[in-house]
């Protein structure tokens, strides 16, 4: 029996090398390429006023991140809701601005809660209160907590609107009919905080910090 030709072997072997290359490519390079093109595709979908969104699982928690740059310093922070899921939260506008501008900032901020607002509340002013405070080097005003009248006799502080001036903030968190932030009628160095229901408590915190990062009008 003839042997095949060195041409005609040179070829076969070739079509092989080629066939291998394809197989590469289908199996390994491929789904590479779509999962990369998804990737792109989910935080195009999640853009949102020029901010990349990325949704990330933290233990138990599914939550919304996003990178802020500040003093040549960038952090990424987290969120309960994406910006979009805040939108009918109602904002006065220009609320932020005492506490964006350094010439109009107070001295000390104070977060007040009702005694009985439970967690979920409590939760919600711990978030406002790490771009407000020190944790990611924003704002950095002095910020704690406080509630609206005594529980029994605990040594508390206790700070309502009527204590806000120029110097001392306070952002007064308080259930009711709607979800929205707005300035208290009476007195401007108060920002008042109303959710509908406890759950909705963080919404409307996301809502605020959105707004204080310009990421929401604010």
């Amino acid at each position: 029996m003839a042997e095949p030709a060195p041409d005609a072997t040179s070829k076969r072997s070739l079509l092989f090398v080629i066939i291998i290359a394809v197989v590469i490519v289908l199996v390994i390079v491929a789904p590479l390429a779509y999962r990369a093109w998804q990737s792109r595709q989910l935080l195009t979908e999640n853009r949102y006023n020029g901010f990349d969104f990325v949704e990330q699982q933290f233990g138990n928690l599914t939550l919304w991140t996003t990178v802020i740059q500040a003093r040549d310093q960038a952090y990424t922070i987290p969120f309960y809701f994406h910006p979009s899921e805040t939108e009918s939260v109602v904002m006065q506008p220009n609320i932020t601005q005492r506490l964006r501008r350094n010439d109009l900032q107070p001295e000390v901020l104070y977060i007040s809660f009702h005694p009985d607002a439970g967690s979920e509340a409590v939760i919600a002013g711990v978030e406002i209160s790490r771009i407000t405070g020190f944790r990611y080097n924003l704002l950095n005003i002095e910020t704690h907590s406080a509630l609206h009248e005594p529980v029994g006799s605990a040594e508390t502080v206790i700070i309502t609107c009527e204590d806000a001036t120029a110097s001392t903030g306070v952002i007064f968190f308080e259930e009711g009919d709607h979800s929205l932030v707005t300035e208290d009628a009476q007195n401007p160095y108060c920002i008042r905080l109303q959710y509908k229901d406890p759950g909705d408590a963080k919404r409307v915190a996301d809502r605020f910090i959105y707004g204080i990062l310009r990421i929401m009008p604010g």
